[in-house]
């Protein structure tokens, strides 16, 4: 298995499992199971990919033998024979909040640009990535970077999750966009997809999210061979070629109209 390793950090998968304590189910979504709980003292959260289970299965859960495939702090995912696990610890209030029952909300650009000037969960990690602190990205340029997102572990094409982050910070969300920067940034992804792994604009799903968890403009880019997730959905997708017509229309569409979402 590839493993793609962005901290240097060590830790022991193991000993983190083991270390669960004080544990609830916070929520279920999309076959995924959220635990909130305690690792190594530290609030955390667990989302057991592609199974629900009950309450009382989670102490099986702490016995397997793992293999971290992917760490990022605070991220980290960890395999075992019959789990993957995406590990967030520490969590924030954010996280939680993100990970907890979601409601269908609505949002003006007036109101949005007032959360902006509030807390937001932190993009520490993507601006770390930015600034090249990370190993080399799958692709590089003046605009773009694109990496694997960590719910990939890179050894099956079919299940292919990329982020495309686009470099100007002043990019947040689809709000700020411009019609030729995202054209260019569909050219940039295709250019990847057919270059590096053999797909086609056909094969794959590309969508922004709004609202986002993290307020670094960023396309997520997904074979459509992967499992149906929460973040794909209706509520929580915005089409890439939706926002290219939409700007065909009006380059202000964004910044006029309301939004309308499922989230915290």
């Amino acid at each position: 298995m590839f493993s793609f390793i962005l901290s240097h950090k060590s830790a022991n998968p193991d000993s983190v499992m083991e270390s669960l304590t004080n544990y609830e189910i916070l929520s279920c979504r999309g076959n995924n199971t959220v635990i909130l709980g305690t690792l190594n003292d530290k609030l955390s959260i667990v989302l057991v990919q592609g199974k629900e289970i009950e309450l009382n299965e989670i102490e099986k859960l702490k016995t397997e033998k793992y293999e971290v495939t992917l760490m990022i702090t605070p991220y980290m995912r960890m395999v075992s024979a019959h789990y993957t696990l995406r590990v967030i610890s520490p969590c924030s209030e954010h996280h939680i909040k993100k990970y907890g029952k979601p409601k269908y909300r609505s949002e003006t650009y007036d109101e949005y640009l007032l959360y902006l000037q509030q807390d937001k969960l932190s993009s520490n990690w993507i601006q770390k990535i930015k600034d090249g602190e990370y190993e080399i990205p799958i692709h590089v340029d003046s605009r773009f970077i694109v990496i694997n997102d960590y719910k990939w572990d890179m050894s099956d094409v079919s299940q292919l999750y990329l982020l495309l982050i686009f470099k100007d910070q002043g990019l947040f969300t689809v709000r700020e966009l411009n019609l030729n920067l995202i054209v260019d940034a569909k050219k940039t992804a295709l250019q990847v997809l057919n270059t590096i792994y053999g797909l086609s604009e056909q094969d794959v799903l590309m969508y922004f999210h709004y609202r986002p968890s993290y307020y670094t403009l960023h396309l997520h880019i997904v074979n459509l061979e992967r499992k149906m997730e929460y973040g794909m959905m209706v509520g929580r997708a915005i089409l890439l070629d939706d926002v290219i017509e939409n700007l065909k229309i009006d380059p202000l569409y964004y910044q006029k109209r309301k939004l309308f979402y499922v989230g915290v």
